[in-house]
């Protein structure tokens, strides 16, 4: 029994194709998710991000949409839940508890790491470049370089030493950020980041063009800016809110199989881990990092586009109909 679970799990392990996450996780979304309100209003709660972060984590993990809302509702061990319900699936019920860690961690591994998938979230300008061209550096600097550079044209010093030290930030920043799950998928899904900062918190998120512009010509009179460099600084705010105001949501997943997105550091740290180690740090702590950072470039043939707001109009479109 226990020579057959070992080398029968390959069998049974979900599957690495793109297309079968893509459609299973949209399944997720329009089914489980969208529905619970998920896109209405810009505040994110804490139920919120849960919400989507769990239903991911099943996902990647179980590979179907089967049981996922008892995870939803479960509120203990990740590891203890995720250990029963491969012991389950795999039929180890009858195996050693030593061989079960060990066909679990294994279990944990293809699916987490080597066939996983990881979250990026843009706009609907960004994620078209994207899924066009990949994630390449290149043109990634230049657009910064090139919005960077405009802005310290009208923008006095002070301004980037505050409001806008992220895009300053910029200068010595490379590569692209990644979440393990979609926890920070409504905080990153209104960007770009330098131009919420540039509007004032909260503004840009709830398109609210009157007070973004306040605080535009706020910030310039604060640092005692004469009036024509104030018209120039709200001509500039103008353009830039007429490009991203009317964007809208997209979820990039990028697969992790050929792009290796595994850090060399976390891979010998988990080396060492005993497999109950590794079943706990597969099922907990691998999606508690956030914000991991890449200079990889990545093909288009390895990435995922989702159209938040299409996906959730086709869910309501099918919800009439019924």
């Amino acid at each position: 029994m226990e020579f057959y679970s070992f080398f029968g799990i390959m069998n049974i392990i979900g599957s690495d194709d793109m297309e079968d996450f893509k459609n299973l996780w949209e399944e997720v979304l329009a089914e489980v998710v969208l529905p619970k309100g998920y896109l209405d209003g810009i505040r994110e709660t804490l139920d919120d991000s849960y919400l989507i972060a769990k239903a991911f984590q099943y996902c990647l993990i179980m590979r179907t949409k089967e049981g996922l809302q008892d995870f939803l509702d479960y509120h203990g061990s990740y590891e203890e839940f995720f250990k029963k319900k491969i012991i389950e699936l795999l039929h180890l019920e009858k195996d050693s508890e030593e061989v079960q860690n060990q066909i679990i961690s294994n279990y944990l591994r293809c699916n987490v790491i080597d066939n996983g998938f990881i979250c990026h979230t843009t706009n609907n300008l960004s994620a078209e470049n994207i899924t066009q061209f990949g994630f390449n550096q290149n043109q990634t600097d230049a657009h910064t370089q090139g919005v960077l550079e405009e802005l310290k044209q009208v923008f006095p010093a002070g301004v980037f030493k505050t409001d806008l030290n992220y895009i300053l930030g910029q200068e010595e920043r490379t590569g692209w950020f990644y979440d393990r799950t979609p926890y920070h998928f409504k905080r990153y899904a209104n960007g770009p980041e330098w131009f919420k900062r540039l509007a004032g918190s909260g503004n840009f998120a709830r398109r609210d063009y009157k007070s973004a512009r306040n605080f535009v010509a706020n910030t310039m009179a604060y640092y005692e800016e004469p009036s024509p460099r104030i018209q120039k600084a709200l001509a500039l705010f103008d353009k830039y809110w007429n490009i991203y105001a009317p964007t809208t949501p997209h979820m990039i997943l990028v697969s992790t199989r050929e792009t290796e997105l595994r850090p060399d550091r976390e891979i010998d740290y988990v080396k060492i881990l005993t497999p109950e180690q590794q079943i706990t740090y597969y099922t907990d702590t691998y999606f508690r990092i956030t914000d991991n950072n890449t200079n990889k470039e990545i093909d288009p043939s390895q990435i995922i586009d989702i159209d938040m707001y299409e996906l959730k109009r086709k869910m309501e479109d099918t919800i009439y109909r019924r």
